[in-house]
């Protein structure tokens, strides 16, 4: 039990102004079009609450999704928690307020977020754990209930460049804040080896790893990831998955997304905790990673943070993005890569022409909403034409690169004209010489 106020001083803690303990408010921030539910436990140091002015509440960052009291079945508190979102994957954390200590706790796990899903019941219902306790979150790894699609991984974990050995070490799959499998080691030839049973949403979705060093308390983000696949099984006893430590967790990066939005695209991540962390540079891969935004960071808190950064001006078609996580030492660590694929806001995008003024050569950038055939050419003033960049069928929903070589042609202004079976653009070229 956790430690309570006898009975007979209770009149006097009433009495006495400023010692009783205020709730705190962590009333949803808004309305969200779709729903999750989960039914938990919370533990704290261990102990079950077994207060009815615990709460308990699930973040998306630091901005609340949902609120819960508990509810006293069957002699156990469970907590109903119904939790509120937009968008498919995302991670949310728990914290839970201890109404004997009038203190705020962050807990271990989290879980990402599935329209109309349950995650736990009354009878196995989802156990959270204060994560600022003298216990390991390690130790409390547990999947959520409500999983049923399967695949398994047999792993070996290195940390520094050492296999772990200890009995007491685990490794567990994540998505997000969410545990997706725990693996006990078994030893396989005088080598240990992990068996995870690991459970999955979506097809494809992308699974991490972190590895508990039992000997130092230390809990490691790995590199590897595994893209989830009903079913399968990959690795075995005899060569197993390697998993290598990318860092120990400075920066506990609980979920990262990218949203399209017209010729946009708005990047989403939270992190659950931060330690030293100086910010993100936000990166996007044109044939190699570019840099394109430095947002700063929490430097070192306890508490999760949500932060956003918009991407303007994208060509239709595929994008990837991915987080170069730095340290104010100067360390960094990278996020795993995010994808999405910007459509066609219309019939068609046809860029300026580039570059503008031109010398030798130039072009334009065309991508059409529907396949269709298409003619690009280029005019001069008095309607001839000069050079054909294209004159054929052309794949919807993707960017076209159209070039043509200006060698031969006097200075002055041209016209490019694009043509397809929906749509007509023009766009002016200056020749210099």
């Amino acid at each position: 039990m956790k430690p309570r106020i006898l009975p007979l001083l209770l009149p006097a803690v009433l009495l006495a102004p400023g010692l009783a303990h205020a709730q705190p408010d962590w009333s949803p921030d808004g309305t969200y079009g779709q729903s999750m539910t989960v039914v938990a436990v919370v533990h704290f140091d261990g102990v079950p609450s077994d207060d009815p002015a615990d709460l308990l509440a699930g973040f998306a960052g630091g901005v609340s999704r949902g609120v819960a009291s508990p509810l006293l079945v069957g002699g156990t508190y469970v907590f109903f928690l119904n939790l509120g979102g937009d968008m498919t994957g995302e991670a949310l954390t728990f914290r839970a307020y201890d109404a004997s200590t009038g203190t705020e706790r962050p807990l271990c796990e989290g879980v990402t977020f599935v329209p109309d899903a349950i995650r736990g019941t009354l009878d196995d219902p989802f156990r959270l754990y204060t994560s600022d306790g003298p216990s390991p979150c390690a130790l409390h790894w547990r999947v959520a209930p409500g999983l049923t699609n399967q695949m398994t991984v047999h792993a070996a974990a290195f940390v520094n460049g050492l296999r772990l050995q200890d009995p007491a070490d685990r490794v567990a799959a994540f998505v997000g804040g969410e545990v997706r499998g725990v693996g006990v080691p078994f030893d396989a030839g005088g080598e240990q080896v992990y068996r995870i049973e690991l459970y999955g949403v979506t097809e494809g979705e992308p699974v991490g790893f972190r590895a508990y060093d039992a000997a130092t308390g230390v809990t490691y983000v790995m590199a590897e990831q595994v893209a989830f696949a009903t079913g399968t099984t990959q690795g075995t006893p005899g060569a197993p998955v390697t998993l290598t430590n990318a860092a120990a967790l400075p920066v506990e990066l609980a979920s990262f997304a990218a949203v399209p939005d017209g010729a946009a695209v708005v990047l989403r991540w939270t992190t659950a905790t931060e330690t030293n962390n100086a910010g993100f540079e936000v990166q996007h891969f044109e044939g190699a990673w570019r840099p394109l935004a430095f947002v700063e960071g929490q430097g070192t808190t306890a508490e999760g943070h949500a932060y956003r950064h918009r991407v303007e001006g994208l060509a239709p078609g595929p994008h990837r993005f991915r987080l170069r996580q730095v340290d104010f030492d100067g360390r960094f660590a990278y996020s795993p890569e995010v994808s999405v694929t910007l459509g066609v806001p219309g019939a068609y995008v046809l860029s300026a022409a580039y570059p503008n003024p031109v010398r030798d050569r130039a072009g334009v950038t065309l991508s059409v909403a529907v396949s269709q055939h298409v003619c690009v050419a280029l005019f001069d003033v008095l309607g001839r034409r000069l050079r054909v960049l294209v004159d054929g069928p052309m794949d919807a929903g993707r960017p076209h690169r159209l070039m043509f070589d200006a060698a031969g042609l006097p200075a002055g202004p041209y016209l490019l004209r694009a043509e397809g079976e929906r749509f007509h653009a023009t766009r002016t070229v200056m020749l210099l010489k």
